[in-house]
């Protein structure tokens, strides 16, 4: 007697779903969608279709495997979703990030604007400052100097303040 049971969760050929799609009843195999992947055959619906893991962007239809496609580096990628840029005063060196927390602070003597991917960051100019986490120069105080890449204002030399 024929196993029956696999066409109720297989294809309309009777052969189980494959990795990366799912098998509506009687019709052909759809590809999972963005955001989500299976890595396992027999999908018989787009729940079977797993959520892509934080850290990591699914980002072809029918995918079987996010392990190599980790969140790219100046972005983070929560659960089921594609990448967002770290924003502004933030940077991401290394690939994989989950959250914003994992965005590290722009160091000091550099800025991270806003709405652009920020890797490294942004030299601050002379006559400029940028503390830790700046995502924009600021122009250095009267009775100080900035050379290039200045994280605090230097106090200017022999200025003597008369009261």
């Amino acid at each position: 007697m024929p196993d029956i049971s696999i066409c109720s969760v297989g294809t309309a050929f009777g052969v189980s779903c494959p990795r990366g799609k799912y098998c509506l009843r009687g019709q052909k195999p759809i590809d999972c969608p963005v955001h989500r992947y299976r890595d396992i055959p027999g999908g018989v619906d787009l729940d079977s279709c797993f959520p892509c893991p934080a850290g990591h962007w699914c980002n072809l239809t029918g995918m079987v495997n996010y392990n190599n496609s980790k969140c790219p580096i100046g972005h983070f990628c929560p659960r089921q979703l594609g990448p967002t840029l770290c924003g502004a005063g933030r940077r991401r060196v290394t690939p994989g990030a989950e959250s914003r927390e994992e965005c590290e602070f722009c160091p000091g003597g550099y800025y991270c604007p806003n709405d652009t991917i920020n890797v490294q960051g942004i030299p601050c100019k002379p006559t400029t400052y940028c503390p830790v986490g700046s995502s924009l120069e600021l122009l250095c105080p009267g009775g100080s100097y900035c050379p290039g890449k200045t994280s605090q204002p230097i106090p200017c030399p022999g200025l003597w303040l008369s009261i």
